[in-house]
């Protein structure tokens, strides 16, 4: 190390905390409507203002004041949660968030698609990101191989992600928390980050909206009342252990296999699928947690009994949930479609078939992902032992989901790491596996998509006048857009994005030609779009 670099590394250990005395760590996040909202957090030292300003280009125009939480304590300092609200689908914005004299730079996010249209967008889906203990000093850290992955995930330009999970080896220790933001920045800043606690994630100055993934995440917040139990909602407020939220024609919920009462969660989950198809103008329904319930590595299916299987799979074949999102197990695997195995019910495994060289098709039963290959030590796997199992690799991993109207498109990324963290990992050209899903009943309606243009620019229109900027929009409008708003605010709703999240899956959706297109159709009173392309690339 030269005299320059150590003398920087001093400064550093000196004056640390007077140099991050500026926002820092900001991070995307949904809490409510996904086309229409952006939760945005960031952390300070001291006690400065919490504010956003925003607009459609950097001189903003806008702004919206936040709630400012305690001092945590370390680096992790105070937690600062802002929610814009009143934005266009499918928009980018321009924004900072500080105040007076400490400013962030100049950062921009992108709104999703109109909760129940035909537009389609791209997410990823990866978990178990953390380190692992070293055994020669015992001692756990963050896996450098994050950094590596995030940053792979960023280039797929994806609008969020859902995390499964153990994000950091030890959840009650404040520093790896510092280490886990510091490797996630870049990361944070992209895309929206939606996380499901895992087995190593709880922890911190005590159980529920005190333990520090809840402190850092803004995330829904669900008052599930008297099925909550109240060791971790002890002020009855809700809590965000468990939620979800709705984007284009997708419905998708986190569990907690750690913390919450899984048999009050799978109660609330019934209700809130319910309501979602209801509403109409969803085809696909996801559940995602860490623990999984069906699994060939070292944990095995249903471990500890922590999913509740006997209760959660009926439920899962009865409504007919299309994936399952999981984790745990340090490798990737996809089983067949299935149903039962649980609560008495035989197991009934329906492989799929085959759409353009790779397996596709109409999934008779819901399809169970493991995806634990974000970052740290790998399992060692020769083949799926589980009844079931279709596709199961040891490697590094994470996997990019296209959603299309009717199809999903899910591509499994394969990542090349040292076994010893002593270099960098790299993304293989071929990925592990794809596959695409198909849903047989999911109809646009009938036409040359002049219903869904008039929607969108209904939609448009909403927006519009709910911004400062727009000052063509008439008084109805702007009460009506006002209102949203306002209750938008009130469940701190939020949509990020990265601003070119929509390069690769949204390259079409932007332009004006687009109205006529299959995938912009309106979806019927019955919900669903089904706006078929076969063999997505």
């Amino acid at each position: 190390m030269s005299p320059r670099q150590v003398l920087c590394a001093l400064c550093l250990l000196c004056f640390g905390r007077a140099v991050r005395a500026e926002p820092r760590w900001v991070r995307l996040s949904w809490t409510g409507d996904t086309g229409r909202t952006m939760t945005i957090a960031w952390n300070t030292d001291g006690d400065p203002d919490s504010v956003v300003e925003w607009g459609p280009t950097d001189v903003y125009g806008n702004q919206v004041v936040g709630v400012r939480g305690e001092d945590i304590g370390g680096d992790l300092g105070t937690v600062h949660e802002a929610t814009i609200a009143g934005l266009d689908p499918e928009t980018t914005y321009h924004y900072r968030v500080g105040g007076e004299g400490a400013w962030s730079g100049d950062l921009t996010f992108r709104t999703g698609p109109q909760t129940g249209t035909c537009r389609p967008f791209r997410f990823v889906v990866g978990g178990d990101g953390r380190g692992g203990e070293i055994p020669i000093f015992d001692e756990g850290y963050v896996s450098r191989y994050w950094d590596d992955i995030s940053g792979f995930m960023v280039a797929d330009e994806p609008l969020f992600m859902l995390n499964t999970g153990d994000m950091v080896h030890e959840g009650d220790e404040l520093e790896q928390w510092e280490e886990f933001l510091d490797f996630s920045e870049p990361f944070n800043l992209a895309v929206v980050h939606l996380p499901s606690l895992g087995n190593h994630d709880t922890g911190g100055p005590q159980d529920g909206d005190m333990g520090y993934f809840n402190r850092l995440f803004a995330l829904p917040k669900v008052n599930a009342g008297a099925v909550q139990p109240e060791e971790i909602d002890p002020d009855g407020d809700g809590v965000e252990d468990f939620y979800s939220f709705s984007v284009g024609n997708a419905h998708v919920a986190a569990l907690s296999t750690e913390t919450a009462d899984m048999d009050s969660q799978i109660a609330w989950l019934q209700t809130d699928f319910e309501a979602a198809r209801d509403a109409g103008g969803i085809d696909w329904f996801m559940v995602f947690f860490h623990r999984p319930v069906w699994s060939s590595g070292l944990h095995g299916s249903n471990e500890e009994d922590a999913t509740r299987a006997d209760l959660l799979v009926p439920f899962l074949d009865d409504f007919g949930v299309d994936v399952v999102w999981t984790g745990h197990d340090h490798n990737y695997e996809r089983f067949h479609p299935s149903r039962g195995g649980y609560g008495d019910r035989d197991r009934v495994v329906t492989p799929l078939g085959d759409v353009d060289g790779h397996p596709g098709g109409i999934a008779d039963g819901t399809v169970y992902v493991v995806t634990g290959g974000a970052g740290s030590f790998t399992n060692f796997v020769i083949q799926g032992w589980e009844e079931g199992s279709a596709n199961v690799n040891g490697d590094r991993n994470y996997v990019v989901v296209d959603v299309e109207g009717g199809d999903l498109t899910m591509t499994v990324r394969d990542v090349d790491a040292p076994f010893l963290q002593l270099g960098d990992a790299e993304l293989e050209d071929d990925p592990i596996e794809v596959v695409t899903l198909q849903k047989p009943d999911a109809a646009c309606m009938a036409g040359d998509g002049d219903a869904a243009a008039d929607a969108d620019a209904d939609a448009d229109a909403d927006a519009d006048a709910d911004t400062d900027a727009d000052s063509d929009s008439d008084a109805d409008a702007d009460a009506d857009a006002d209102a949203d708003a306002d209750a938008d605010a009130d469940v701190d709703s939020d949509a990020d994005v990265d601003s070119d999240a929509d390069t690769d899956s949204d390259s079409d959706s932007d332009s004006d030609s687009d109205s006529d297109s299959d995938s912009d159709e309106a979806p019927d009173a019955s919900g669903g779009c089904g706006c078929r392309v076969v063999g997505l690339p």
